[in-house]
């Protein structure tokens, strides 16, 4: 939404420009539309890329642990392609905790679906927990249509905190980490192969290396991590009704 904002005004702009060169003198006008040629080929290059002639649809149904459907929960899908971003589906569930959002595709993107969750939201349903699905490849979405079946959230009053600290008992590094399970903001890889790509962000760690999250009570989370050979590990750690922490050795 916010890359059309800029190309409509900057398109405006443009059009202005054009229009005072019709009292200018020949340099002025070449200088003139030599700059907008410039100007329009900036803009157009950092824009969303769509193809309106293709349809995607993402559906799926929203529950808590105890499989209750959720209704008014916001579900958004989200695009990026390093220069601008766009919400391109919205919607809202119903009383049976049912969302299907229908949109135009988009090219050389990023595709994130934001369930619930504080990055877009204006209107979070506060009680909840939110999540994100990463990963989502739109040129290799089967028959136009990804149905993310049920996801699971939890009550904010149902939750403890955990705190990761990273031990180190070799001399490799970790370089990605996430907890799966129910976690507040927790971000999933739609393809579950994916989570042994490393990206900048997932570099980033507390410089004590301390890691805090909020999690559901009462549950066996599967602790998930990458280190610097670019293998895969995970470790399973019970949580119960406490505040826990815990200390990952690597």
């Amino acid at each position: 939404m916010y890359s059309k904002i800029i190309y409509y005004n900057s398109l405006s702009n443009l059009l202005s420009v054009l229009v005072s060169c019709l009292y200018q003198p020949i340099t002025t006008i070449m200088y003139k539309i030599t700059l907008c040629l410039l100007m329009a080929s900036l803009f157009s290059g950092c824009g969303i890329d769509y193809e309106g002639s293709t349809k995607y649809i993402f559906k799926g149904q929203i529950t808590d642990r105890n499989g209750q459907p959720i209704p008014d929960i916001e579900v958004a899908t989200f695009v990026d392609n390093g220069h601008a971003s766009d919400i391109i589906g919205y919607d809202r569930t119903d009383g049976n905790g049912n969302y299907l959002m229908i949109f135009p595709k988009a090219r050389n993107v990023e595709t994130s679906l934001y369930i619930n969750h504080e990055f877009y939201g204006s209107n979070t349903n506060s009680n909840y927990s939110g999540m994100e699905v990463v990963g989502i490849e739109q040129e290799s979405i089967e028959n136009y249509t990804i149905n993310f079946s049920i996801t699971k959230l939890f009550r904010n009053d149902d939750a403890v905190n955990l705190r990761i600290n990273l031990v180190s008992i070799s001399n490799r590094s970790i370089i990605k980490i996430r907890p799966l399970g129910l976690v507040q903001y927790s971000e999933i890889e739609y393809d579950p192969d994916f989570f042994g790509t490393v990206d900048n962000e997932d570099q980033y760690f507390d410089p004590d290396n301390r890691l805090y999250y909020v999690v559901a009570k009462n549950q066996d989370l599967v602790i998930k991590y990458v280190l610097q050979d670019n293998t895969v590990h995970d470790v399973h750690v019970p949580v119960g009704a406490e505040d826990l922490t815990y200390n990952l050795e690597y």
